[in-house]
């Protein structure tokens, strides 16, 4: 075997230019897994690990877990549970120079993506094989679930797909969705296929849970990210009146926060008269924190006081402010860590919450994003973006809020929210505060108001950064 650590230079630019396919071998990498994820390759099954390297021909079985890759043109997929994915042929020098190949098969369960460079160009060169169809991806951001009878669903968030087979074919483009039955042509369908995502975390008193879970699929226990109760923090919050007042949404900077050990907010004070907040006799609940400089929760099942009035719930994001000046220059992606469950009035009708969907990535419309980002920070122009959906049993309310980038607490400038359903058929309002924690702005989160024909929908998640956009194709 040999080293490469003692091979001379010389010999390793023999090794490349003898080999050059070497390099050029990969497809992407994993760059998150959970739960169990196997790769088949050739006769061995392999288990899959953040950064194991996919190639051709590769078979990946997620089983009760999640993976999500990153493809050497750019491109990001995210694989759900019980999903038997395999990359049929991949081919990209660094560049598109008509060689490249994107060819997929998606054998069983549900993906989303956003494509990277390969497609954009020759259309020919991106597709998805399912049991029913072969989708041609014309550069965007897709969802794809092969159903438990062999059906496939189909959307697309941004740009085109067009799905095909042997009976018809049909082209869709933003927002549309279809399904593909066996022995029938693609026809269009009145909903986007629904993949969850990993459930929101709830609050326990022995420990905080992460968004991450070990090869069993349980939940990581966090370390060293606790927050620290004392001042420098940003606070802000919507809450619910007790009586027939109006739901209060604010943020406030330069408080004194107490927490107790599992990060769970208890009280503040303000700077002036009447500027504090004190749990009172509520519970917390869906507490969580991440990076030790932000966090998230919950006042519920009792009265609070915010300013001397008094609420019958809360939903806060608290965080530790930049003490230096924000960036100036790139683009930050923040994924997400962890959601309260959302109340209001307008969410009887609802029926129960299942889950937040960040759909960033999905929308195609800031590039590089991955498919758990939730909140883009484009430090150059000073803007936040903030794109998710709600899902409902009954419905899915998909929210688009943004904010000019002032300092640690940004309210939204604009804040739409519509529904595939009867919650906002016409469109929904709405507000929301973004809290910006630690000195490199590691951390994020937001609050929300949704005002609706049946009433308002409240609740609050927090996220943490998970790279800026660089351009180009990534290295492996």
């Amino acid at each position: 075997m040999i080293s490469a650590e003692r091979l001379p230079l010389q010999g390793l630019l023999l090794l490349v230019l003898l080999l050059p396919g070497l390099a050029l071998a990969s497809a992407g990498r994993i760059t998150f897994a959970v739960g169990k994820v196997d790769i088949e390759r050739n006769d061995q099954t392999l288990q899959a690990r953040r950064g194991f390297v996919l190639e051709s021909g590769d078979t990946i079985r997620t089983g009760n877990g999640r993976a999500q890759i990153r493809f050497r043109d750019g491109g990001y997929m995210s694989l759900q549970p019980e999903t038997v994915f395999r990359i049929d042929e991949y081919r990209f020098s660094g560049e598109a120079d008509g060689n490249e190949r994107s060819f997929f098969s998606l054998l069983k369960g549900g993906l989303r993506a956003i494509t990277g460079l390969i497609g954009h160009r020759d259309h020919n060169s991106y597709r998805v094989r399912t049991p029913t169809v072969t989708i041609g991806i014309r550069g965007t951001g897709y969802t794809v679930l092969v159903d438990a009878n062999g059906n496939t669903h189909a959307s697309v968030g941004e740009g085109e797909i067009v799905l095909k087979n042997p009976h018809g074919e049909l082209r869709l483009r933003s927002w549309q969705s279809a399904r593909s039955r066996r022995d029938d042509a693609p026809r269009p369908a009145p909903q986007r296929p629904y993949l969850p995502p990993q459930p929101v975390q709830v609050y326990t008193p022995e420990y905080q849970i992460s968004d991450e879970r070990d090869e069993n699929g349980n939940p990581v226990i966090v370390t060293g990210s606790r927050l620290q109760s004392g001042p420098g923090y940003a606070i802000a919050h919507v809450a619910e009146p007790t009586g027939q007042g109006a739901t209060l949404l604010t943020s406030q900077g330069g408080i004194t926060a107490r927490f107790d050990t599992n990060s769970g907010l208890l009280n503040y004070s303000g700077s002036g008269t009447n500027t504090g907040a004190d749990i009172g006799t509520a519970q917390l609940a869906d507490v969580g924190s991440v990076n030790s400089n932000l966090g998230w929760g919950r006042w519920t099942s009792g009265t609070s006081t915010i300013a001397g009035s008094t609420f019958r719930e809360v939903h806060y994001v608290v965080a530790l402010m930049p003490t230096g000046p924000l960036p100036t220059t790139g683009t930050a992606f923040y994924g997400l860590s962890g959601a309260t469950t959302p109340t209001g009035n307008g969410v009887q009708a609802l029926g129960g919450f299942r889950a937040i969907l960040p759909t960033l990535a999905s929308n195609g419309l800031v590039q590089g994003a991955g498919p758990n980002d939730i909140i883009a920070i484009d430090f150059g122009n000073r803007q936040i973006l903030s794109q998710f959906d709600l899902v409902f049993t009954n419905d899915t309310v998909s929210v688009d809020a943004f904010a000019s980038l002032q300092g640690a607490t940004n309210p939204t400038q604009s804040f739409f929210a519509n529904s595939t359903g009867n919650t906002c058929p016409q469109g929904c309002s709405g507000n929301g505060q973004f809290v910006l924690g630690g000195n490199t702005v590691d951390s994020t989160g937001l609050v929300y108001g949704i005002s609706t024909p049946g009433g308002e929908i409240h609740g609050a998640f927090g996220a943490s950064r998970g790279g800026s956009s660089a351009g180009g194709a990534p290295a492996f």
